[in-house]
């Protein structure tokens, strides 16, 4: 018996959702646009921010955002309000089509079932805490918020690990029912 019953993507689905993710990781990552990564890296100069390179504590968080400057600090600001809003929607979207087409292929037990449609957003929800909190700590600056701050590097490990996991365990069962199928037809 499975959570969600009657649909389930077509593997086209699944790879159109793949799609659609890359190619909005390319734009947020790869294009000098306003908002994306090179925007924010070519005004903070060249420093990674705090999403790719967490830090744990609200005096090193401060450190990295006086060092980015006004214009890296506002580069920032508006990429945590536009593509970093846009990427974890679309990679999200993409993680729940892989849990769906897994539970339809796969048919694994109702808690693996559950799991596989609760990592993507056990990915999504901390992804936004982040980048809001990023937000609020950027707009406030240089007022500090130091609880919030401290706890962003633990928001980014949270995120990273769900992520993973999100795309792991599908890939990992979908593997496992591929080699199921082809030891019943020997």
């Amino acid at each position: 018996m499975t959570l969600v019953s009657g649909w389930s993507p077509s593997g086209r689905g699944v790879l159109a959702g793949f799609a659609g993710a890359l190619f909005v990781f390319s734009i947020t990552h790869f294009l000098l646009l306003p908002g994306t990564l090179p925007d924010v890296m070519s005004k903070n100069g060249d420093q990674k921010i705090l999403d790719l390179q967490p830090v744990f504590s609200s005096d090193s968080v401060y450190q990295r955002l006086s060092s980015f400057g006004q214009a890296g600090r506002e580069a920032y600001l508006q990429m945590m309000l536009t593509m970093d809003i846009l990427f974890p929607v679309v990679f999200t979207t993409f993680l729940i089509l892989l849990a769906l087409y897994t539970v339809g292929r796969a048919g694994p037990g109702r808690t693996t079932q559950l799991l596989l449609l609760l990592l993507p957003l056990g990915y999504f929800i901390p992804d936004l805490a982040e980048n809001f909190s990023i937000a609020w700590i950027i707009r406030n600056y240089p007022d500090r918020y130091d609880g919030l701050a401290g706890s962003l590097g633990y928001i980014t490990t949270v995120k990273r690990l769900f992520m993973y996991a999100a795309l792991a365990l599908p890939l990992v069962l979908l593997f496992l029912n591929l080699l199921s199928r082809r030891s019943r037809s020997t």
